[in-house]
């Protein structure tokens, strides 16, 4: 009873064709709504044995895209059938929706047509369905990986020379360890090494290189260069940081001891009294008168140099 009652009938004459009319869809009719393609070719039904028929969608509001293989009615009249996903009938909005068929590597898609999903207004149950997203196997559709058979056997290939390299590098592995267990690595037949030296002379003109390798003794002199003109003299550093303060030195106790003691007095210059002889008689000491003293000749002074000439003058007669 009402068997394909919800499904749209949709003509495919040609690859340009503008397709769609009003198509609704409901979150509570996931199984019962959907789409009934034909594919003609020329006016006639195209023969499609052999292809795929895929249902592309995506909600523009929700984000949500998928793809969904189309059922095959009869491939020989190019008539394919599917229902919607409840994926697509999630959210309420408009799905913008197509049809492509592919067959020897090969694809083509009709024009975009737009679906509405409507919500549901009472006693309505959101469906589930067993929705696949097949975007490994779509070929030009939203940037889908395209597998050919050229790129299977090139992996095979590969797979192939892998596993060559893997017999290769246990063959090896397997002679190494038999020469190993024979004893070809301890070194019992190999030829006794030589290690090379070398040594420098200097000489009055340079210098003598020897070198001593398994095959001999090579000498090779190197003279010295001519002697380069003189540089040019240097800028003045910078002035150096101060040095640091050294240490106190030891007094000299002969010194302190000379500061502390006081200086001895200076011996008081005597005046020397005049020779007196017997044909010069003593000069009679003048009697000096407040008028007639000499402001700079002390008063006393006569007195005790006269006394003083006459003693000298005893003494050396």
């Amino acid at each position: 009873m009402l068997d394909g009652y919800g499904l749209h009938t949709m003509i495919w004459d040609s690859a340009d064709e503008r397709l769609g009319d009003f198509l609704v869809a409901s979150p509570a009719d996931a199984s019962g709504r959907g789409l009934e393609l034909h594919v003609r070719q020329g006016g006639a039904a195209a023969d499609l044995t052999g292809t795929e028929v895929y249902f592309l969608w995506r909600h523009k509001m929700a984000g949500t895209r998928g793809c969904e293989p189309m059922t095959e009615i009869d491939a020989s009249l190019g008539q394919f059938v599917v229902h919607y996903p409840a994926a697509m009938q999630e959210a309420e909005g408009a799905v913008d929706a197509q049809f492509m068929v592919t067959h020897d590597g090969k694809s083509i898609s009709t024009r975009a047509f737009t679906i509405r999903v409507e919500p549901v207004i009472i006693g309505g149950i959101e469906s589930e369905d067993s929705f696949t997203l097949f975007v490994e196997t779509i070929m030009r559709y939203e940037g889908a990986i395209e597998i050919t058979t050229a790129a299977a056997d090139a992996a095979n290939e590969a797979a192939e020379a892998a596993n060559d390299a893997a017999d290769s590098a246990t063959a090896v592995a397997n002679a190494i360890q038999a020469a190993a267990a024979r004893g070809d690595y301890d070194g019992a037949d190999g030829a006794d090494g030589f290690s090379p030296t070398a040594t420098i002379t200097q000489t009055a003109e340079g210098a003598t290189i020897t070198i001593t390798d398994k095959s001999g003794t090579t000498t090779a002199n190197v003279s010295k260069g001519v002697k380069g003109d003189k540089g040019d003299t240097g800028d003045t550093g910078p002035q150096g940081p101060k040095g640091d303060t050294g240490d106190t030195g030891r007094r000299d106790r002969k010194a302190s001891k000379a500061r502390r003691e006081p200086p001895e007095p200076l011996a008081r210059k005597v005046p020397r009294a005049r020779r007196v002889t017997p044909e010069q008689p003593e000069p009679k000491a003048r009697r000096v008168t407040p008028a007639t003293r000499d402001p700079k000749v002390p008063l006393a002074l006569p007195a005790p140099t006269a006394r003083l000439a006459r003693t000298a003058g005893t003494a050396r007669c």
